[in-house]
């Protein structure tokens, strides 16, 4: 696979959380946040994908996605890979009669 173990943008499409002083929560701990990120693709196989990320200077953590929420397109401007994450909304299901 050309691009595994490689920078790829990722762009996802739930609001960032806020909690706590300073607003900040790590990448980590919430689904992918509107806008893009860079990552690096370290597995894929029929079921998930899986990148490395920073979530600080000098730390990497892992997260993976089912592949029902992944979108491939492309970077044009970094001439590279872009993965959309569908991630789930926030806004509430409201039943109508």
């Amino acid at each position: 696979m050309q691009w595994l173990n490689k920078i790829v943008t990722v762009e996802g499409t739930e609001r960032p959380h806020a909690v706590g002083p300073g607003g900040n929560v790590p990448m980590y701990n919430q689904e992918w946040s509107v806008g893009e990120h860079q990552a690096t693709l370290i597995f894929v196989n029929g079921h998930w994908v899986t990148f490395s990320v920073h979530t600080s200077a000098t730390s990497r953590a892992e997260m993976s996605e089912p592949l029902e929420k992944v979108l491939l397109s492309r970077d044009n401007q970094k001439a590279r890979p872009k993965v959309v994450i569908k991630n789930a909304t926030t806004e509430p299901f409201i039943r109508r009669r």
